[in-house]
């Protein structure tokens, strides 16, 4: 009966070690997209007088690429 409680103890631990790594992974990797959702945000407002002037467009137009681009 003991060794049958050894073998759920360690069952329990090493789910709980999963679920931790689990738990770490998903967060980093949300923590990654979400840097890289403000990366491609700042790099389009950089963007903007360069598609400006490739366009011959003014800024309001330029700036309803920004959603369109995000969105894809």
């Amino acid at each position: 009966m003991s060794q049958s409680i050894a073998r759920n103890n360690n069952t329990a631990t090493q789910d709980d070690e999963n679920i931790s790594i689990n738990l770490i992974l998903a967060i980093l990797s949300t923590g990654i997209m979400a840097f890289i959702g403000i990366l491609t945000e700042t790099l389009t407002n950089v963007l903007f007088p360069g598609l400006m002037a490739e366009f011959h467009v003014d800024t309001s137009t330029v700036q309803w690429l920004r959603p369109a681009i995000c969105l894809r």
